[in-house]
């Protein structure tokens, strides 16, 4: 219980900057939406759709690649998965959590990339 009131005290889940942050050239913006594969259309994740406009099958989510965080970034006061909400691409106002402490980082390589997980 004392972890959840630390949870929810915290400041916003995530910087509302991250909709949008640049990649290194003005043009570059990284976003978060919904998408219909079938026509391409995009729809903004601050209203919740569970189906395309035309029937009953569920709207994937996309998301476009992300800047990711730094060591700085890391709120080392949350001992919650949401000590890593600056990485999320969407501000989150109410966080959920199960109680799961302070979950560490794993290292690894992808693609030949030193990596988090």
């Amino acid at each position: 219980v004392a972890s959840r009131r630390a949870t929810r005290s915290t400041r916003s889940c995530a910087r509302s900057a991250r909709l949008e942050p640049s990649m290194g050239s003005a043009s570059a913006k990284q976003v978060c939406s919904y998408i219909e594969p079938i026509s391409g259309r995009t729809f903004p994740l601050e209203k919740p759709r569970w189906s395309f406009d035309h029937g009953s099958q569920p709207l994937p989510l996309m998301l476009t690649p992300l800047p990711g965080i730094t060591k700085q970034d890391i709120r080392k006061s949350v001992r919650s998965l949401w000590r890593y909400a600056a990485a999320m691409p969407m501000e989150c106002r109410s966080p959920i959590s199960l109680g799961e402490g302070c979950t560490p980082l794993v290292k690894s390589r992808l693609r030949g990339q030193n990596v988090l997980f």
